[in-house]
């Protein structure tokens, strides 16, 4: 007599690896890590100093311009992060910070930080959607504006405006987390710059130390190069905190068309140094700039940039207007869009093939590692280099083996999961979007072209997005700027309901 095992073999099996399948989901349910919300929040009190260096310098600037409201309403939240950094100086972080934890802290440092700057805008006249948006916009380095003539702010609102660009562009996010975090995962939840060296060889101090060195010394050929082209002593310096951020939020309301020739080509120079990654100077300085060239993808990125040029060339050439300054307009236009600065120097062209071109641009972005936002042009490249090798592996015998390689390294697997994710939340993220816009009767070509700005933190718009914006809408735009500034999975796991509700 056979038992029910011998009769059935087949199913027998089934059943087994059904049973390991439900046994392998449910380890991974227990393996998962949910954020411990103290040491989250022991973190975000380490970000005191942080907080300030947001603050006082806007403040300082309020307080010499006269402007009472204004230091004001930005002395309250400094004072308030003086105390949490006096009250957490003397604190340890745990050394089990958790990646998700990490995460977490970078997410809740750009809201903070938004939320903190909101009470300044609002004292400028703006309602609280309005100054929360504006405060994210900076803050994100987008440079969409709630303010309709940015000429009647006094110069202190400038400054502010400036001074929040550039410290989203990198202090907040690299050098606050770095110094004031232990080593760990917080260099890998940053993704920083990668200088080609084991993380033996340099911890995440000197990793933020060094990425912060070649910002400010960018900052200051900015700086240096405004103030010899740009008219005046004040805007010039505002132009290349904005421009080396990629923020592209400027002082003047047409953003850089009232400026003289050499003033605009210099600020879209600087932008594309901004949107190049902040390891490609520091490689310079310690191989040469050849081995620089070699290992950090610049090459890649000037192709595109020559590759977009001539497209827009051709495209400007083709609509029958090929003088002077549409080719100026053009090209600089692109560059801008790509860097995701989003400076423009005359309106953004309606629905045709030069539009198609800069909403891919966009998309797009700089480097991994740079101050743009963008899918990045790294994970373009990794995506179609994905693309070549499933095609050389339908052409290879069975048994050849072959890898996805980016600047001579062998990419792995994990990366390509993320890139691909990523792309996927972007696309789906843009047509949710879309179709909010949409039901609010706004035009789909504006309304994707200003969304697809939004998402990768550049701020040109056709002018769907501005002060006339549904205030819903608007919230949703501020969603969709914290989401492409932190790219995307910080802020959703904290949106998650799994991150606040245990499900034991």
């Amino acid at each position: 007599m056979h038992n029910s095992r011998d009769q059935c073999p087949a199913l027998s099996e089934r059943e087994t690896a059904m049973g390991l399948s439900r046994k392998t989901a449910a380890g991974q349910r227990s393996v998962t890590y949910r954020p411990r919300w103290p040491v989250v929040g022991r973190v975000l009190f380490r970000q005191g100093a942080v907080f300030q260096v947001l603050l006082l310098p806007p403040l300082a600037a309020a307080v010499l311009d006269g402007e009472a409201g204004l230091a004001a309403a930005l002395a309250g939240p400094a004072l308030l992060a003086g105390a949490v950094t006096l009250w957490q100086r003397r604190s340890e972080l745990p050394e089990d910070i958790r990646r998700i934890e990490a995460v977490l802290s970078v997410v809740l440092v750009f809201v903070l930080g938004a939320l903190l700057a909101a009470p300044a805008y609002a004292v400028l006249g703006l309602t609280p959607v309005d100054a929360l948006f504006e405060a994210t916009s900076a803050l994100t380095t987008t440079g969409f504006s709630m303010i309709a003539v940015p000429e009647d702010l006094p110069a202190a609102a400038h400054v502010l405006r400036a001074w929040s660009q550039w410290c989203g562009g990198l202090v907040i996010a690299v050098a606050g987390l770095a110094f004031l975090m232990d080593p760990g995962p917080v260099s890998k939840a940053l993704g920083f710059a990668d200088f080609g060296e084991g993380r033996l060889e340099t911890s995440t101090r000197s990793h933020a130390q060094a990425l912060l060195w070649a910002y400010l010394a960018v900052t200051g050929i900015g700086i240096a190069g405004a103030l010899l082209l740009v008219p005046g002593v004040f805007e010039g310096p505002l132009l290349a905190l904005s421009a080396v951020s990629t923020g592209g939020m400027g002082p003047r309301g047409d953003s850089l068309a009232s400026y003289p020739v050499a003033a605009q080509g210099f600020v879209i120079l600087m932008s594309v140094l901004g949107a190049l990654s902040l390891a490609f100077p520091v490689l310079i300085h310690r191989r040469g700039l050849r081995d620089a060239m070699r290992t950090s993808g610049v090459v890649s990125v000037l192709k595109l940039l020559l590759a977009a040029l001539c497209a827009s060339v051709v495209f400007v050439l083709l609509s029958g207007d090929g003088s002077a300054d549409q080719l100026w307009h053009g090209a600089l236009t692109v560059l801008s869009l790509q860097s995701t600065a989003g400076f423009t120097i005359g309106p953004v062209p309606g629905p045709s093939p030069f539009f198609v071109l800069l909403i891919a641009l966009m998309m797009i972005g700089g480097q991994t590692g740079s101050t743009a936002g963008g899918v990045k042009i790294d994970r373009a490249r990794l995506l179609l280099g994905s693309v070549s090798l499933m095609v050389r592996r339908l052409l290879s015998p069975v048994k050849a083996v072959l890898y996805l390689r980016l600047d001579g390294d062998i990419i792995d697997p994990e990366r390509v999961v993320f890139t691909v994710a990523l792309v996927v939340a972007y696309a789906a993220t843009a047509f949710g979007l879309l179709i909010a816009f949409t039901l609010h009767g706004l035009p789909p070509a504006g309304s994707l072209f200003d969304i697809v700005s939004a998402l990768s933190t550049v701020g040109a718009g056709t002018g769907v997005i501005g002060p006339e914006l549904p205030w819903d809408l608007k919230m949703l735009t501020i969603f969709a700027m914290l989401l492409g500034r932190v790219e995307f999975f910080g802020l959703l796991v904290l949106a998650a309901p799994g991150t606040w509700i245990r499900r034991d």
